[in-house]
């Protein structure tokens, strides 16, 4: 039932990772995505949706790939952007209901659409790519593991061990495969190696949505790309692409229903199940990075991949503090996974 809020409607309140509230609202007899965020319930979220705005209102040229901005608001504490809705399902429900040559074929759309689309075919910034790097990883792998490391004893504990068991599969912890991996410089110098340029910073699956043919009246399926995040430091392709794998390789879809995480001594044991569809689109995935990247930086993805759960480890730890822990077993299990494949452990 929507509920009356002054001149609109909210018709559904979405499912959201972060602090700040996705709402389907109906103004002037019109269906509209509205996010909004106040600044004394989340500093970040305030930052982040003004972020988000600033990026949709540059890239315009790319509607329907990129929502169609209606407009923003800012007032005092409160900042708000709507979106124009689309009749649609998420990336998640597509590829599971449809067949596979389908969710490959709008994979491989979504591909095409960051290289040719928002890339342009670009080179980049060829300048101190090095530098940036070194920032990126201080900042979102070290930094991140600090943050939490701070906010809860139960990580400081299971960090003090030399090796892990992930579902009784063990791994060098973070401190010691982190450290092969930052202090091998042909690992470190292939990681700089990808240009610098303008990305969207979060094509992961919950922010993609498919439209159908009968609904987007393009004749085809479609997609549109939501709630980028262009403040990354080392804004390369492969933080674009680690998202995607961070869905299909990784299954942080799946990971985020996992409602028990059990902890023993050095040892993390959660549910890691994931679909027979991701597994195959992985391995599509991987296909089409070799081809778009080449071999060496394609592996690259996963590097990325594994910081993606450093960055979300303060967040989860808030959110979800009885499970968030499969969140850095993930991270030290891909960190692990990333050194086999250059060869450092």
């Amino acid at each position: 039932m929507a509920a009356s809020n002054g001149d609109y409607e909210i018709v559904a309140v979405f499912r959201g990772a972060s602090l700040a509230r996705t709402l389907l609202i109906r103004e002037n007899g019109t269906l509209k995505v509205r996010k909004e965020a106040v600044l004394q319930e989340s500093s970040y979220a305030f930052q982040k949706l003004q972020e988000q705005a600033a990026w949709l209102e540059a890239h315009q040229r790319f509607s329907p790939r990129i929502p169609k901005l209606l407009g923003k608001k800012l007032q005092g504490d409160f900042f708000s952007y709507d979106m124009e809705y689309y009749k649609s399902m998420s990336l998640f429900d597509y590829v599971h209901v449809k067949p596979l040559e389908r969710a490959k074929e709008m994979l491989s759309q979504i591909i095409g659409f960051c290289f040719d689309g928002i890339y342009g075919g670009a080179a980049g910034k060829k300048g101190d790519n090095a530098g940036l790097l070194k920032k990126f990883v201080s900042s979102k792998l070290y930094g991140k593991i600090d943050e939490t490391l701070k906010a809860d004893d139960r990580l400081k504990q299971i960090a003090a061990f030399d090796t892990i068991f992930v579902n009784q599969a063990e791994f060098l912890n973070f401190k010691q495969i982190a450290g092969k991996i930052t202090e091998d410089k042909e690992t470190m110098a292939s990681l700089a190696l990808s240009p610098v340029m303008d990305i969207h910073g979060d094509v992961c699956a919950d922010n993609i949505i498919c439209t159908e043919a009968a609904d987007n009246g393009s004749g085809e399926d479609g997609f549109v790309l939501l709630d980028p995040n262009p403040d990354n430091i080392f804004n390369t392709p492969l933080v674009d692409m680690s998202k995607l794998s961070q869905s299909f390789h990784s299954g942080y879809e799946f990971l985020i229903d996992s409602n028990d995480c059990s902890v023993f001594g050095n040892q993390i044991i959660f549910n890691d199940n994931t679909s027979r569809n991701y597994v195959l689109l992985d391995g599509f995935l991987q296909a089409k990075l070799k081809e778009r990247l080449g071999e060496e930086q394609a592996a690259n993805t996963l590097f990325f991949d594994a910081i993606n759960y450093a960055r979300m480890l303060p967040l989860k730890q808030k959110l979800t503090p009885k499970t968030y822990l499969l969140y850095y077993a993930v991270l030290v299990k891909l960190l692990n996974e990333f050194a086999q494949k250059k060869g450092l452990v």
